[in-house]
């Protein structure tokens, strides 16, 4: 990739919980760092927790917001939505 950067140490959660998170998810060879600063590219296993966490915010959310739909912002949780261009 870019950079080949390695993570030493873990920041502590304490003291800069973004940097902690983004230490814990490379160390777990989640994520890689892209040439374009700011982007990172998801690794097959992240990817897959990433799709996992989508189905199930897909299943439950609607219960809690019933009238979401494709009218409201990107559809995301509407039946037969399309992700793409939803951010």
């Amino acid at each position: 990739m870019a950079k080949d950067k390695k993570v030493e140490q873990i920041t502590d959660m304490e003291v800069d919980f973004a940097q902690w998170y983004t230490d814990v998810c490379k160390k777990a060879q989640l994520i890689d760092y892209s040439s374009v600063k700011g982007v990172f590219i998801y690794r097959p296993y992240g990817y897959a927790i990433w799709e996992n966490i989508q189905r199930i915010m897909d299943a439950e959310l609607p219960q809690f917001f019933p009238y979401h739909g494709a009218g409201a912002g990107c559809g995301a949780f509407s039946e037969g939505a399309s992700r793409s261009g939803c951010f």
